[in-house]
């Protein structure tokens, strides 16, 4: 995976990398494809900061990671990932970098959210099942010593801030802080920390292999399916992709499978049936259980 995203045309901004990174999520065992964000406000939401006596405005996530498992009785995963890309080469400590503290403080204490953007989403998306933290996450593609891009997946809570007691500095810096850091001696990439999912990665070989092995994000409830799940898909089908679109043959493909009608009304709480907002989208159908090569 890594080869082939670092082939030219090489990825220069968050979207781009994104785009590519479904294209490599397609393999003989699995299908993937990116759907853009293209109205307005996307994933934004609204939460109890402790730091704040209001309630903060964030985007949920820059990109939701939907995995299908055909093989594993249909079970669908998702995972919110914040995304970073450090353009500068790899240098010691492993691996620093500039962030916003709310938006850490969101993904890593999961609290309720506020819809107040026609997202759709449930008070509890973030914590819907917390037997599992990779619901959330952080995304960053960092340049290794030869300059090559290379992928660093993470859950919050091995991000450390600098300056977390500093209520008005928005923006602080972060550094992984794992004891097993990588890309050092021990690397635990293919080692996941529970056997029902990974918590760090280092590479994005590895991400690669624990995505498609249904190893990342948190297993969706019957709640969350019918709720969340079915009017995102029907209304990514209606609404997101063209009428020409190939996209709408892996949509729908999977709607068939789950059990969803794209002729169905379902209920998203909004007026005149009109496109519900949400995040950036890799959508994923996988075999699981195979070596990624």
């Amino acid at each position: 995976m890594k080869t082939i995203f670092n082939s030219p045309p090489r990825p220069t901004n968050e979207i781009e990398s994104f785009r590519k990174m479904a294209e490599l999520f397609n393999t003989n065992t699995s299908e993937s494809i990116f759907v853009k964000e293209v109205h307005s406000t996307p994933g934004y939401i609204e939460y109890q900061s402790k730091y704040t006596k209001e309630p903060k405005k964030k985007e949920i996530a820059d990109l939701l990671i939907i995995t299908h498992n055909k093989n594993k009785n249909n079970e669908i995963r998702i995972c919110f990932l914040q995304a970073k890309i450090k353009k500068r080469n790899y240098r010691d400590p492993f691996i620093r970098f500039q962030g916003d503290l709310y938006q850490w403080e969101l993904l890593k204490d999961r609290p309720n959210i506020i819809d107040t953007f026609n997202n759709n989403f449930p008070t509890n998306i973030l914590n819907f099942n917390p037997s599992y933290k990779s619901i959330t996450s952080f995304g960053l593609f960092y340049k290794d010593k030869n300059g090559d891009f290379d992928f660093l997946y993470t859950i919050p809570e091995y991000l450390e801030p600098n300056n977390d007691n500093i209520k008005n500095n928005e923006v602080v810096s972060f550094r992984f802080d794992n004891i097993n850091n990588c890309p050092h001696t021990t690397c635990p990439c293919f080692t996941p920390s529970l056997p029902i999912e990974v918590l760090e990665s280092c590479t994005m070989d590895a991400f690669k292999e624990n995505v498609l092995n249904n190893k990342i994000g948190a297993p969706v409830t019957e709640d969350i399916l019918n709720n969340f799940i079915k009017p995102l898909f029907t209304n990514v089908y209606n609404h997101s992709l063209s009428k020409n679109d190939n996209k709408k043959v892996l949509i729908k493909k999977i709607m068939d499978q789950i059990g969803i009608n794209e002729n169905d009304l379902y209920t998203i709480n909004n007026t005149n049936n009109k496109p519900i907002t949400h995040p950036n989208l890799i959508i994923i159908s996988t075999s699981g259980s195979t070596k990624v090569n």
